[in-house]
């Protein structure tokens, strides 16, 4: 973050704490650009061990090395961001942490996956799902207890701007695997999505996700973003606004 930008965003960025629960190539850049951009506590979660295939720097953007092969996402991930990013304190956030003290969530996963494990947490505070199959993308809505669908309204959402729905691309279980064959469209969404948290956490402008979905195709690059609609007959707080 720049020594020149306005002392109220900094002094709002220093005293966020973000987590991001999953560190798929996407979540690894989204928890890279929050901490080079000035947040105070960024949280990473993902107990899954780093492979060797994963590591295979032939395949390109995981984001992990071959030392850290065996050790768990969110400490590999921790370790590394920590180092390379001054000024920001990264630290792994294992299940068993809960979300107490979490200002903002970013769930990143395959189709499906971050919505339901936001609907199997509980919306206690701000979340905000990022979505990554094998042939598409999303970042939003913002969701929380006070506005915003329902995880479980969302899950069966119809296909936004001609891209797969949610239930359509849930047979992708490789996301990492999706990420390998696009680097840049990793790096993209990682980018867009970490755009998004600053832009919620400055508070100087409506983040494009409040309401509403972002998403792209993998294949053409095309973007899109679509408004929120509820489930017929869903009782959820959107749907009775």
């Amino acid at each position: 973050m720049s020594r020149y930008a306005a002392p109220q965003t900094f002094a709002r960025r220093q005293l966020a704490t973000v987590l991001i629960d999953g560190l798929c190539p996407v979540g690894l850049g989204v928890s890279e650009h929050l901490a080079r951009q000035g947040v105070g506590t960024v949280l990473v979660r993902d107990a899954a061990l780093v492979s060797a295939e994963e590591a295979d720097e032939g395949l390109g953007c995981s984001g992990f090395r071959a030392h850290e092969v065996g050790r768990s996402r969110e400490d590999a991930a921790a370790g590394r961001l920590g180092a390379q990013c001054a000024g920001a304190e990264v630290m792994a956030a294992p299940e068993e942490f809960g979300t107490a003290g979490v200002d903002l969530q970013v769930s990143v996963g395959k189709p499906g996956a971050a919505m339901s494990r936001l609907g199997a947490a509980g919306l206690e505070h701000p979340s905000l799902p990022v979505q990554w199959g094998a042939e598409a993308w999303s970042v939003g809505p913002l969701l929380g207890p006070d506005a915003g669908a329902c995880p479980e309204c969302l899950l069966p959402a119809p296909s936004v701007g001609g891209f797969p729905s949610c239930r359509e691309a849930e047979h992708d279980a490789h996301p990492v695997r999706a990420a390998w064959r696009a680097p840049a469209a990793a790096s993209l969404v990682g980018a867009l999505a970490a755009q998004q948290v600053l832009t919620l956490i400055d508070g100087e402008h409506p983040a494009a996700a409040e309401g509403r979905i972002l998403s792209g195709s993998l294949a053409s690059g095309e973007l899109a973003t679509a408004p929120v609609s509820v489930v017929e007959g869903c009782d959820c707080l959107f749907a009775r606004v």
